[in-house]
């Protein structure tokens, strides 16, 4: 051990760093002391470790760490309560955690000789989401953090849903406000196949209440004509079915079984930007309480249903517990309980219902049986199909080139000399494939996991192509692969990336105005791309200062002798490696994720 006295107040910083409560220059001298004391070094190294183990467990709580960047724009204050471990209590869990690593020992919430793995449930809940017909479910709502002056906000809701696209949730808000002035978050969304109506309470944002100059008055938006599957419109049906929150394995742990309501359950435990669809299935309405992307969250589902019968949100105090208060799969539901109001300033979303024409289907539809068809005012041909609440989409129209969103996704190849480009679920857009035929593009967009998609994919009659370069008149943009990446003269490839990222796709970008260029790489996960956005690294050349910004941003310590700035708005960190710029953009994640992709970058 090292024999430095400050070795023990440094290690207790240390510990607070991880908490995010320490200062600027506080930050700054634990750097200075880290480079040059392995102990202390090796210290943080465990301590990082455990939070990433314990993140896991049973206990403790996780803490929030970085602002949740896709709150909405009206959101002007996040919430920022921590709960602070004790050095002690740590340092005994790092000792406890490694002696169990190193002697084989089973983890807590591996001990139990049944417990179904992470891939199995996620394989059975989309095999289950085939099964769902009609769906009944309460709800009660327990919400703290949202305002300081009220302890605790309490909700009911309740939701009725018919696959695949009628539904109707109604949330109701019980709590106790001390006053007027308090909006009331009740909300009724009813949506069709043709009609989406939502009735919500417009106020001002939490931090600014009670003493709102805008009166909380209710707010009416609907749309007419609607397309199928339209995700401007998307139904909240992770809360029938978490579907979306479970595509993905990685970062999903299994903790146990437990009963809840005399029904068994699977304990699994995943962070809020993994489960932010089943999050914005119950909060698709009115003002909530914000989350970091790294909160913990708990999630229980029915052994048999694999419904969500409970799930909690660690911020302070167990922020957010919403518990099923009953359940049940009637043969069929009223079709009164989806007649919407009327709406005279319904946006008109364009789409007729005709019958399909179209010869480039694919042949491979994964068991989907046809369900709408017709054309957008746009001219689009839109085709879909479904079964329960499994569906793809697909769109045709004379696009020939893809844009620069497109160009930025990841190129697959198909098999014969075919390709397509692929992207991972997003807040409006499920996974989508794009085909660039001579005449014609082709977009698939489902729900379906991404081998399934690409198996269909792989059935369009369409040779597509790949596109290289987009060319205009203010400059050109080339797509580039991983190793192209390793040969551009002033890029670093990171060696460290979270579980489950990988590259995706690689752009270099040249000015025709003033010959200046930048290289922009994205890492991605295949099923679902984390919702705040993807990890991205930015990298230009001949820099000599970084950008002014009217941010509140904060000087860090990247490496020795190097000072960047971080942006907790964009979750993005800058610096100058000499005259090289780099930025590693991390908005699911925190600046000590930032910071080890950074310091992992090489040639």
């Amino acid at each position: 051990m090292n024999a430095d006295p400050r070795c023990t107040e440094i290690r207790t910083e240390l510990s607070a760093r991880l908490d995010d409560e320490v200062d600027r220059d506080t930050s700054m001298a634990l750097d200075a002391h880290l480079e040059t004391c392995a102990d202390c070094r090796d210290y943080e190294d465990a301590l990082r470790s455990v939070k990433r183990s314990v993140a896991l467990g049973a206990a403790p709580r996780v803490r929030d760490l970085v602002p949740d960047v896709m709150a909405r724009v009206s959101r002007d204050v996040s919430e920022r309560r921590r709960e602070r471990r004790s050095l002690v209590r740590t340092a005994v869990a790092a000792a406890v955690i490694t002696t169990l690593v190193l002697s084989g020992a089973l983890l807590p919430w591996r001990s139990e000789p049944d417990i179904a793995i992470a891939s199995e449930i996620t394989r059975a809940v989309q095999s289950a989401a085939s099964e769902v017909g009609s769906y009944h479910a309460e709800f009660d709502i327990r919400e703290r953090g949202w305002n300081d002056d009220i302890a605790e906000r309490h909700f009911t809701a309740e939701i009725w849903f018919s696959a695949p696209e009628r539904l109707r949730m109604e949330v109701r808000d019980l709590t106790p406000y001390p006053g007027p002035g308090w909006p009331s978050n009740d909300a009724t969304l009813v949506a069709t196949p043709d009609t989406w109506w939502l009735r919500e309470t417009a106020s001002c944002p939490a931090p600014a209440l009670p003493g709102c100059a805008v009166p909380p008055e209710p707010e009416i938006r609907a749309l007419r004509n609607r397309q199928p599957f339209d995700g401007s419109t998307a139904l909240p049906t992770d809360l029938v079915l978490p579907l979306e929150t479970l595509a993905d394995t990685e970062g999903l742990s299994v903790v146990g079984r437990d009963v809840l309501r005399d029904r068994d359950a699977h304990h699994v435990v995943l962070q809020q930007w993994q489960a932010a669809p089943l999050l914005e299935s119950l909060q698709v309405a009115g003002t909530w309480r914000e989350f970091r992307p790294t909160a913990r969250v708990d999630l229980w589902l029915d052994t048999q249903t694999w419904f969500p019968l409970k799930f909690v949100v660690r911020g302070r105090n167990a922020a957010l517990t919403v518990t099923t208060t009953s359940f049940e799969q009637p043969t069929s539901l009223a079709a009164e309980l989806f007649e919407t109001p009327p709406a005279p300033d319904a946006r008109d979303g364009g789409f007729r219902a005709t019958e399909s024409t179209n010869d480039l289907l694919p042949t491979e539809l994964a068991g989907l049986s046809p369900y709408r068809s017709g054309r957008t005012r746009d001219g689009q041909t839109v085709d879909s199909f479904m079964d329960g609440m499994t569906w793809m989409k697909i769109t045709t129209d004379d696009a020939k080139r893809p844009t620069l969103s497109t160009i930025a996704s990841e190129l697959v190849d198909l098999g014969r000399d075919r390709f397509a480009y692929y992207s991972p679920s997003s807040d409006s857009l499920r996974r989508t494939i794009e085909i660039f035929g001579d005449d014609e593009r082709i977009r698939l967009e489902s729900n379906l996991p991404r081998r399934d998609l690409l198996e269909v994919a792989s059935s369009v009659p369409v040779d597509g192509k790949a596109f290289r370069q987009i060319t205009t008149s203010t400059g050109s943009i080339t797509a580039i692969d991983e190793n192209a990446l390793g040969r551009v003269s002033y890029a670093l490839k990171p060696a460290y990336l979270p579980d489950g990222f990988r590259f995706s796709s690689a752009f270099v970008s040249r000015s025709a105005i003033d010959g200046s260029q930048q290289t922009v790489a994205y890492f991605r996960r295949d099923e679902t791309a984390p919702v705040p956005g993807d990890i991205r690294i930015t990298q230009a050349p001949d820099v000599d200062v970084l950008p002014p910004s009217s941010e509140d941003l904060r000087s860090v310590v990247v490496e020795p002798d190097v000072a960047g700035r971080w942006s907790p708005a964009r979750s993005e960190l800058e610096w100058l490696d000499g005259t090289d710029y780099r930025a590693v953009a991390v908005p699911a994640f925190d600046l000590d994720t930032a910071l080890r992709i950074a310091k992992s970058m090489r040639r």
